[in-house]
This record gives structure tokens, sequence and C-alpha cells, in this order.
């Protein structure tokens, strides 16, 4: 599992994305079909975060794994749809919410 940070802003995000890289590696290396990012810290998000979000949607589907996000807040949860995001959330997309 990958736990998510408090802030998830521009000022972390490129760090975030390098330890999301090498997550997402070790996942495919051993052949494992999901990626569990936990949500319950985030707090504070912005748009290169909601970007990175949707980068670990994209390449979950390109490496054929299912992406899980646990604890995900409503507040999050609408922002994603107001963003026109709201397919990472959607379990129909191969994204399951808990």
């Amino acid at each position: 599992m990958f736990e998510l940070p408090t802030n998830l802003t521009i000022y972390n995000v490129e760090q975030i994305q390098e330890e999301l890289i090498t997550y997402f590696e070790t996942k495919v290396e051993a052949e494992q079909g999901q990626l569990i990012l936990e949500a319950a810290e985030v707090e504070d998000i912005d748009a290169a975060g909601l970007q990175l979000l949707v980068s670990a949607y994209k390449t979950a589907n390109k490496n054929d794994l299912v992406l899980q996000i646990n604890n995900l807040s409503n507040e999050l949860k609408k922002l994603l749809t107001l963003a026109g995001a709201e397919f990472i959330i959607t379990e129909e997309k191969g994204v399951n919410v808990q």
C-alpha cells in the first residue's frame, strides 16, 4: 500500500510521483494486479495533485492493474468530479474506492 501525504500539491508532487513510480514498478515486476493508495491523510490537494492521481489511474490501466484508493474523503470525491476526473472513482473503470 502507498500512503498519500497530507499535502498533495505542486510543492511536493514531483517527489510523490517518483515514489509512486517505484511503487508501481515493484507491483508490475511482482505481477501483482492491484495498486492500493491510502488517502486517509490527504487534507490539501491542488491541480498538480489531481494530475498525479489521473496519471496513477492511466499508468495502472496501461499495465493491466487495478487502482484501489482507500479512505477517499467526500471532499476529494467532489473535487475529482468538479475537475472532470470522476472516472478515477468509478468502479466500472477498474478503480476500487473504499
